[in-house]
This record gives structure tokens, C-alpha cells and sequence, in this order.
């Protein structure tokens, strides 16, 4: 910005936003954070309800927290961490579903998965489903686990992209969700994380006639 008073402007307050211009502050640069909403945190957006308890909109976990940076901002907001199994890690209630038949559960789902990573190494991709046994009694229950972290079932997701994906995250030093028990949470609010971590920031706003 020639002839302004900052040297570097940031535009959006999201959490790499507000880090981008955190770090530029520490560093001495002067630095403006333009965000066009009325709020700071981007994707980090938690609504109190009507008994005050709060609803995490977008980002709800710490993810590989024992080494998540993040946590580290928490603490050093003096923030609170629920640092307790999340609940895909911990035994369900036994209506319906006995102590033994979700063990028998975990152990078909992570055969599956490890027959995942192989069939992924073939030189032609195939739909994820491919690594279903034939015939398990859980393959209904695998296949709804699909939906929750992809979107849709086994037989609509490629071996190949699932892989990539998974080996992203390895590579990103963040575990892949279904071997992740370090997933931590901030039960009072996420968006806190990176709003608190902002600058006062100026708000661009857009008119229309």
C-alpha cells in the first residue's frame, strides 16, 4: 500500500488470516487485517443458545491435539479443554448393540480400512467398497460411517482419492480421523481460538444500490 500507513494488508480473518497478521505484528511490519464480515474467525463460527450452551456451526474439534498448535493458543487463553475420548472412541450404550457386537464392529472396521490401503495400490482405481467383505454383517453400518466422513457410501468414493487423503493428513502430521483419539474439544466455543487471536481489524463493506 504506497504511501499508507501499513506495509502488508491481509485480507479475511480467518484463522490463517488472523495468523498471517499475528505473525507480521510480532515481526514488527505493520500490517491491516481486512475482513468483509462482521465478525472475525471465518469457518469458526459458534451461536450460544437460548440455555446458553454452545454450538460449534463449523470447526468442532482439535484434531491430533496432542500436537495441535491450537491447543497451545487455547492454554495460553486460559481456555478450557475437554480432552476426553471423542465418542466414536468410546463404547456406545447397550441397547441393541452389546459390549461384544461393537467390538466384533471395530475389529471388521479397521480390517476394512487396512484392506483399503491395499487395494488402493493397484494400478486401477476402484470404487472404496471394493475392500468390503462380502457377506459381513457390518457392512451396512461401515458403509453409514462412509456418509459421515465423505459424503456418501463406499461404493461412490474412489480407493485412490480415499488414500491420497489419507496419506495428505499422515504427511500434514495429523492423524487420519479413525485413528485419531486425540481429538480434543473446546466446549465453550472454537470460534473464540482464532477470534481472540486477531487484530483489531477494519471491516470492508460492499454497497449496493
Amino acid at each position: 500500500m504506497a504511501g499508507g500507513d501499513v506495509e502488508v494488508v491481509v485480507v479475511g480473518a480467518g484463522a490463517a488470516g488472523i495468523a498471517a497478521a499475528r505473525r507480521l505484528h510480532d515481526s514488527g511490519v505493520g500490517c491491516l487485517l481486512v475482513e468483509a464480515r462482521p465478525r472475525l474467525g471465518g469457518r469458526a463460527l459458534t451461536v450460544i443458545d437460548e440455555s446458553g450452551f454452545a454450538l460449534d456451526l463449523g470447526c468442532g474439534w482439535l484434531h491430533s491435539a496432542d500436537r495441535n498448535p491450537w491447543c497451545d493458543i487455547a492454554k495460553a487463553q486460559g481456555a478450557s479443554i475437554d480432552t476426553s475420548l471423542p465418542a466414536w472412541a468410546r463404547p456406545s450404550l447397550e441397547f441393541g448393540f452389546s459390549r461384544a457386537e461393537q467390538e466384533e464392529f471395530g475389529e471388521a472396521m479397521g480390517s476394512f480400512f487396512a484392506r483399503l490401503e491395499h487395494v488402493a495400490q493397484n494400478q486401477t482405481d476402484v470404487p472404496s467398497s471394493a475392500a468390503l467383505d462380502p457377506g459381513c454383517r457390518w457392512n451396512g453400518l461401515i458403509n453409514a460411517v462412509s456418509t459421515y466422513i465423505s459424503g456418501a457410501e463406499w461404493d461412490q468414493v474412489s480407493a485412490k482419492d480415499f488414500d491420497r487423503r489419507q496419506r495428505r493428513e499422515l504427511a500434514g502430521d495429523r492423524r487420519p480421523w479413525h485413528r485419531d483419539t486425540k481429538l480434543w474439544r473446546r466446549p465453550a466455543s472454537h470460534a473464540r481460538l482464532p477470534r481472540d487471536r486477531g487484530r483489531p481489524s477494519r471491516r470492508a463493506t460492499e454497497s449496493r444500490d
